[in-house]
């Protein structure tokens, strides 16, 4: 059984997963890690010289790949929701996870990093994020078997996880 962990760009998904992996004792995947490493390049790259509907396809073959395997943490790209046969593969061996954050902090966490491309033309991350909320909102909440607050502490959430996967 894999553990997914879904989420807007920013709520903490790789290091909730990360750290949730060792304590279980799973393997850990970032699906845009695999995504990079099967484009031999960054994400921001791949939508520089491709565009959006070719990197999701790219994800949802890799995602299609991953959920075939077993006993995996996986965080997932923020988009992988908007496709219902990635939310089909991941329920076949998985339980998802969404990692609920709110706009805020994900905001001061993401004016960190630049490393993150524009979904929308004209705009940088930050100025569309209260958008690609409204729009994906409904796809977190209806695909997720579980909802985790991402607000605080870290070591509270992976304890939340793991008492939620006991009582599955």
């Amino acid at each position: 059984m894999n553990i997914i962990l879904t989420g807007m760009r920013g709520s903490g998904k790789t290091t909730l997963g990360q750290r949730l992996a060792e304590k279980l004792g799973k393997h850990f995947i970032d699906l845009d890690h695999e995504i990079e490493k099967h484009e031999k390049m960054p994400i921001s790259e791949i939508i520089k010289t491709r565009d959006w509907p070719y990197f999701r396809k790219i994800e949802q073959k890799i995602c299609a790949n991953i959920s075939k395997m077993d006993n995996l943490v996986i965080a997932t790209g923020g988009g992988i929701i908007l496709n219902k046969k990635n939310i089909q593969n991941l329920k076949k061996n998985g339980i998802i996870f969404f990692i609920q954050c709110d706009i805020e902090i994900l905001k001061k966490r993401l004016e960190k990093s630049n490393k993150r491309p524009s979904l929308k033309k004209g705009k940088n991350f930050l100025e569309e994020l209260n958008e690609i909320w409204e729009e994906r909102e409904n796809f977190y909440l209806s695909s997720a078997d579980f909802i985790i607050e991402n607000n605080d502490n870290i070591n509270k959430n992976i304890k939340k996880i793991i008492s939620k996967l006991n009582s599955f």
